[in-house]
C-alpha cells in the first residue's frame, strides 16, 4: 500500500507535460502499468471483507468462495440486503496547505453475476438485473452509477 501510494503521490506530483505522455485516448486499453502486487493485496482484503460482511448478515460461510466471477456477489450492498443496508454519503473537505492523495479501489462482480436472493417472507425491492445491464443503462443516461438504483426499484400499489 505504501509503494502504491509513493507511486501516485510521484507521478501527479509530475508537471503536466511529462504526466500526459503516459495518458491514453483509448478508453478501452488496459492499464500501461501492471499493479500486480497492489491489486493482489486489495483484492485479498476486499474479499476478507466481503466474507467477514456476509458472515455479519448471515449468510452462508462460502457465499463468497473462490473467484468473485465464479458465483454470487454483491453488487450492492442495498440490493444485496433487499434495501436493508443503505449507502451513505461521501464528502470531502480538502486542506489548501497540503496536499492529499487517495486511491479508489473498487471490487465488482462478473458482468452477469445476478444480485442475492430475498430472504423467505420478504417482498423484494427490487426488480432482477445484472452488473452489466446496471452499467450499460449507466452510461446510457450518462448518469453515475450511485444514481441509477431508484430505477431498478419494484412498483408498489397500494391495496
Amino acid at each position: 500500500m505504501g509503494e502504491m501510494m509513493s507511486s501516485a503521490e510521484e507521478f501527479f506530483g509530475l508537471p503536466t507535460e511529462e504526466k500526459t505522455v503516459h495518458y491514453s485516448t483509448d478508453s478501452k486499453k488496459l492499464p500501461r502499468v501492471a499493479l500486480e502486487a497492489y491489486t493482489t493485496a486489495v483484492r485479498a482484503v476486499a474479499l476478507r471483507l466481503l466474507r467477514l460482511t456476509a458472515a455479519g448478515l448471515g449468510l452462508d460461510e462460502g457465499h463468497f468462495k473462490g473467484e468473485l466471477s465464479a458465483g454470487p456477489v454483491i453488487m450492492n450492498m442495498e440490493v444485496v440486503r433487499n434495501g436493508a443496508l443503505r449507502g451513505g454519503e461521501h464528502r470531502v473537505v480538502t486542506n489548501a496547505r497540503a496536499a492529499r492523495t487517495s486511491q479508489a479501489t473498487f471490487v465488482m462482480p462478473a458482468r452477469w453475476a445476478p444480485p442475492g436472493m430475498v430472504p423467505d417472507g420478504d417482498a423484494p425491492q427490487y426488480r432482477p438485473f445484472t452488473y452489466q445491464a446496471r452499467r450499460s443503462w449507466a452510461r446510457t443516461l450518462r448518469r453515475p452509477a450511485t444514481g441509477t438504483m431508484p430505477s431498478w426499484h419494484v412498483s408498489r400499489t397500494k391495496d
